[in-house]
């Protein structure tokens, strides 16, 4: 992986002019991370930058596993496209879209999450229903360890009575339909819908892996494609996250300093 302030020059093709897009998380790329996620908010001055950038550019969209009510609460930026839930939920210009493979789990969903309770009584947890999918948050657990243990061993279970998904993240679990939908299969529908031929995604966990492979598959075989993906790096960041990235950015700090020279390109 690059450092991506030392690399400017050769990111500067892809971000040449007006003409390309500009794809985001939020939690731990434009947000700090808070141990209660609900409090969590965006930093004003990347705030600030994205209104720029979307009045110079043809798409800015956010994508996030956050809830669409959340992710646009959070941006609250006119014009920003929201592929949130994991991709499971879609909105552009007041269109909300929901992925219908997913609508015949939110029952099952909720359920599963209500037992989830039951097992979390004791530790200080953070249970989610976004609709489509759920998550439990446990950064604030006295032992997140032992509380993953928990929560692994429940897995067993709520797969055999629920059939969902379920995968791990930086401290969080989350549910999700058994559909085929991600962070990649999202941005590269969005990519081509939009027609345009440049992007960068910014990321920085494990769900934004499957964005940063679908950006190295689409430069791969989408004849006229070109795009790059930064990583933003810490402490927890996993593996995988620094080894499928083009470049790195070392915290939320370089993020902005990434955005501000990208407004004046």
């Amino acid at each position: 992986m690059h450092y991506a302030l030392e690399n400017l020059d050769t990111i500067s093709p892809i971000v040449h002019g007006d003409s390309w897009a500009l794809l985001t998380d939020i939690d731990g790329t434009l947000a700090d991370f808070n141990p209660r996620i609900d409090e969590a908010e965006i930093r004003h001055s990347l705030k600030n930058h994205l209104m720029q950038l979307v009045s110079k550019l043809p798409l800015v969209a956010v994508v996030t596993g956050r809830s669409l009510v959340d992710a646009r609460r959070m941006v609250d930026i006119e014009g920003v496209v929201y592929l949130a839930n994991h991709g499971f939920e879609h909105w552009n210009d007041g269109n909300v879209h929901l992925d219908g493979s997913a609508k015949p789990y939110l029952t099952r969903v909720h359920s599963a999450l209500e037992d989830l309770k039951r097992h979390m009584l004791e530790f200080d947890v953070f249970i989610e229903d976004k609709g489509v999918t759920g998550a439990v948050h446990y950064r604030t657990a006295g032992d997140p360890i032992l509380v993953e243990r928990v929560l692994r061993d429940a897995t067993v279970d709520l797969k055999s009575l629920y059939g969902l998904q379920i995968n791990f993240g930086r401290r969080v679990m989350e549910i999700k339909p058994p559909v085929l939908m991600d962070k990649g299969i999202a941005v590269t529908q969005l990519i081509r819908e939009s027609k345009l031929d440049r992007a960068i995604y910014v990321g920085d966990d494990i769900t934004d892996v499957e964005a940063f492979r679908a950006f190295d598959l689409m430069k791969s075989t989408v004849d006229g494609f070109d795009g790059c993906t930064f990583a933003v790096l810490n402490d927890e960041a996993p593996a995988i996250v620094r080894e499928q990235a083009d470049f790195g950015l070392n915290n939320i700090d370089e993020v902005e300093e990434l955005f501000s020279w990208l407004i004046r390109s």
